[in-house]
């Protein structure tokens, strides 16, 4: 019983962990788009 647990503690905080990746890869994306976005204005403008 205490194994099924511990299984399980494991795979959520390997959801929880991924969840953060995904996450602050978003925001990371969301910069470099930012980023990409800016430097378009500049070229276009």
């Amino acid at each position: 019983m205490k194994f099924e647990i511990q299984e399980d503690a494991k795979e959520s905080l390997a959801i929880s962990d991924l969840l953060v990746f995904l996450f602050t890869l978003q925001l990371k994306l969301r910069k470099v788009i930012t980023k990409i976005e800016y430097f378009l204005y500049i070229i276009g403008g």
